[in-house]
């Protein structure tokens, strides 16, 4: 029974603050004001297929009016968080979706090797319809971010592409990389177009 879900507006004059939350022990960012407040929408994460930061506990979407006023340093200075990363975004076009607690949603960034663009693009192509017949419901590419700033000021990193994707299941992600057909064909691509990928799949939990 699945029966909770959220509508989320992605506007192209907003700013979004996503922050990856490592929490310690005993906690729960439920219960953390700090966090809860303002945010769009929580995520409890499941898994972190590539990545170089440690494994968060949660990853959370924060919308802003301007770039005055963010919130990763203030939740990293937080008692109950082991530790915090915050990426600012903001997207090419509006877009609106919808999350249930039925679905899990990945959150990635990459860093694209200089020159590489095309390579990336070809990667796409080439693995969408692998995504299609690999034996399990194609994941949906539902937001394209952009990068919002340029800071690398701890807890900030600066990815040039990120976007948010919709999986039946998280398990449904090793499933994919382990596709023959994904590895012979897409994933040579991937590997010379990208130099780096943050990408953990959470489920949405409630606030």
């Amino acid at each position: 029974q699945h029966d909770m879900s959220i509508d989320i507006q992605f506007k192209t004059e907003r700013l979004y603050e996503i922050v990856q939350i490592g929490v310690h022990e005993g906690k729960r960012v439920q219960e953390i004001d700090d966090i809860k407040h303002e945010a769009l929408c929580l995520f409890e994460v499941k898994s972190q297929p590539n990545g170089s930061f440690k494994q968060p506990d949660y990853y959370v979407i924060y919308e802003h009016f301007s770039q005055d006023n963010f919130f990763g340093q203030d939740i990293l200075a937080n008692d109950a968080i082991k530790f915090a990363h915050a990426t600012l975004l903001s997207v090419p076009a509006s877009v609106s979706l919808q999350v249930n607690d039925g679905k899990y949603y990945e959150f990635f960034a990459a860093w694209v090797n200089e020159g590489k663009q095309e390579q990336l693009q070809k990667f796409f192509e080439a693995s969408q319809p692998i995504k299609e017949k690999y034996g399990r419901p194609a994941p949906i590419f539902h937001v394209q971010f952009q990068p919002a700033t340029s800071t690398d000021e701890t807890p900030f990193f600066t990815s040039l592409i990120a976007g948010l994707v919709e999986w039946d299941h998280y398990s449904d992600v090793e499933a994919l990389l382990g596709n023959k057909e994904f590895q012979n064909l897409a994933a040579p691509l991937f590997g010379e177009a990208i130099s780096r990928m943050e990408m953990i799949l959470g489920k949405v939990v409630k606030l």
